[in-house]
């Protein structure tokens, strides 16, 4: 009890197993449907008319193709999650982030379209390119031949494993903080309005609730990339590339961290 007095955190109340919400996982599972089929109608749209454009297949003018991605795409990827907010009234933060991080990979790939360094072994068929489109995550591919690795069955238990074991650990944070608003430290500087110095940002306590919160959004990125990268291997056969990598714990510089753990579907 000494060592939780001298660090500021908070050991009080009654504690439980906080159980998931089923209206919570609905509302993200509802969401990233909607992004999926969003990604496939536009992955059709580039598929037919951007990447023959830059194959010398079609007759369309680059000019032209720019209009289209930067004037209708792409604002399309930005604007959709604000009209679906506003139409729906959503007001979890996890289930916003949901709806909108897919809508960030989209804008990107249509750029990389447009710009034509879509890698050549996706644009074989329109399916081939609606996967690597439409899912935020990355298949993985074989550098001999340039073709998709299959998923065997311990590919597909590796990914159930790692699922569940990232939703156990998001459920054992939950039920550890939540009673505190993920802010068990006491710090004086909790509240961002409150940071006025380095000295406050420094401050060990509100140096905890940070890494409380980056472990907090670390499992639940974790967990939406794990978890879509098992329906991809079981839906499709393909082998998926993990897109978190534990960082928070087991980073051993800031490259490791961001090159090779973090979010590592973004940056190959």
């Amino acid at each position: 009890m000494l060592f939780f007095t001298l660090s500021g955190l908070r050991i009080e109340g009654t504690y439980g197993i906080s159980s998931p919400s089923l209206q919570f996982w609905f509302g993200c599972t509802l969401v990233m449907v909607m992004d999926v089929i969003f990604g496939l109608m536009i992955s059709s749209i580039l598929y037919y008319y951007v990447l023959p454009t830059n194959l010398k297949q079609t007759s369309i003018s680059k000019s032209n193709i720019y209009v289209l991605g930067f004037g209708v795409i792409i604002p399309c990827c930005y604007l959709l999650p604000y009209a679906v907010i506003d139409a729906t009234g959503i007001q979890n933060s996890v289930v916003r982030f949901t709806l909108s991080a897919p809508m960030v990979f989209y804008a990107f790939r249509c750029v990389e379209a447009m710009c034509g360094f879509v890698p050549p072994v996706v644009t074989s068929s329109p399916l081939d390119y609606a996967i690597y489109y439409a899912t935020p995550t990355e298949l993985m591919f074989d550098r001999k031949n340039g073709q998709r690795v299959m998923a065997t069955s311990q590919d597909i238990r590796r990914s159930l494993i790692g699922t569940t074991k990232t939703l156990i650990t998001i459920l054992i944070l939950m039920s550890l903080f939540s009673p505190y608003n993920y802010e068990p430290f006491q710090s004086m500087n909790a509240r961002e309005e409150s940071l006025s110095s380095i000295r406050d940002y420094l401050d060990m306590k509100h140096l905890g609730n940070c890494l409380i919160t980056a472990m907090m959004f670390q499992q639940l990125v974790g967990l939406f990339g794990s978890a879509t990268a098992l329906a991809i291997e079981v839906m499709t056969g393909y082998r998926a590339v993990e897109s978190m990598r534990n960082p928070v714990m087991e980073a051993t510089s800031p490259s490791d961290f961001w090159g090779r753990r973090w979010n590592v579907a973004v940056h190959g």
